[in-house]
This record gives C-alpha cells, sequence and structure tokens, in this order.
C-alpha cells in the first residue's frame, strides 16, 4: 500500500507520461501479450512512455 501511495505522489505529468506509455503497449499488442511477463509488460510500456515524452516535448 505505500508503494502506491508513493506512486500517487509523482508530479501529474509524469503520471500522465506513464499511463500512456501502457495504453501505447496494451494497443499496441493486443492479442499478441500472452508470452510477455512482468517485466516485459514494464520495459515495453516505458519504451511507449519514452516516446510519448519526446512527443509531448516536441510539441
Amino acid at each position: 500500500m505505500e508503494a502506491l501511495e508513493n506512486l500517487l505522489q509523482l508530479p501529474y505529468q509524469t503520471l500522465a507520461i506513464l499511463i500512456a506509455g501502457y495504453l501505447s503497449y496494451r494497443l499496441a499488442y493486443t492479442g499478441r501479450d500472452t508470452t510477455h511477463r512482468t517485466l516485459d509488460t514494464l520495459a515495453i510500456a516505458l519504451v511507449f512512455a519514452f516516446v510519448a515524452q519526446a512527443a509531448s516535448a516536441g510539441l
């Protein structure tokens, strides 16, 4: 429970980027993620989050 509280204390922009990364992962790998483990999901979502951050910085 403490980890969730720490996560919710992050700035809103950081939370938005992480959420965008996870939603992008879900959209890109729908139906093809049965073999992904938790670490795979986290790594791919962070890559998508980096892309989202770069796109928002470019705007």
